[in-house]
């Protein structure tokens, strides 16, 4: 018998939020003022900064964008849509998923390296726990969002303050194994309709 056709997993970056606008301008910043000017905007960027940004204008548009690009592409049906748990990853994923005329499936081992994290201990350097979407607040944003993956009580990552480059290394491995899983093959298939391929939609970060 001829192999299935592999799966296609495409990955998507979030849109513009208002972190990256921030980061932006500090970098101009320093490249202006040079070095010595370093410890100046790092307080800035953590006085400033949101644990858990939301979109700009700018970003709803790249969103709306991507989801106009992938709906011309793609049947009506014709994927399954997986998103972060932060908040620029939903906002980019709803109108991509509502375009597809499918759902949108939280998953808890996807979201950018280090986390949802606060300002660090002035001691110690520890991060403070930062504040993201509950799962509650998640599934409030619209009817096709399940977000039954993520923890019930709480906020998605147990507060757990910035993730660790061993965690982020395992969480990576636990994507990819269930990335490789037959079932989520299978659920990908069971939304192909008219296509050659079963597609996965991930919509996720740089890092």
């Amino acid at each position: 018998d001829p192999l299935p056709p592999p799966m296609r997993v495409l990955l998507v970056r979030h849109g513009q939020s208002t972190n990256n606008v921030l980061m932006k301008e500090l970098e101009e910043k320093r490249a202006a003022l040079g070095d010595d000017s370093v410890w100046e905007l790092r307080d800035r960027w953590f006085s400033e900064r949101s644990d858990d940004p939301h979109l700009t204008p700018v970003g709803v548009e790249e969103a709306r964008e991507v989801a106009r690009g992938l709906a011309s592409q793609l049947s009506k049906g014709g994927a399954k849509v997986h998103c972060s748990a932060m908040r620029r990853a939903v906002h980019t994923a709803l109108p991509i998923a509502e375009a597809l005329g499918v759902g949108c499936t939280v998953l808890p081992d996807v979201f950018e390296i280090g986390g949802i994290y606060g300002l660090p201990d002035g001691e110690t350097g520890v991060f403070a726990p930062g504040r993201g979407y509950s799962a509650a607040e998640i599934s409030a944003l619209h009817p096709i969002i399940d977000a039954s993956l993520l923890p019930t009580e709480g906020v998605w990552d147990r507060g757990a303050g910035k993730e660790s480059a061993d965690q982020a290394w395992a969480r990576a491995a636990r994507v990819a194994k269930w990335i490789r899983d037959p079932a989520t093959r299978a659920r990908a298939e069971g939304a192909m309709c008219s296509q050659d391929a079963p597609v996965v939609v991930i919509v996720t970060h740089g890092d």
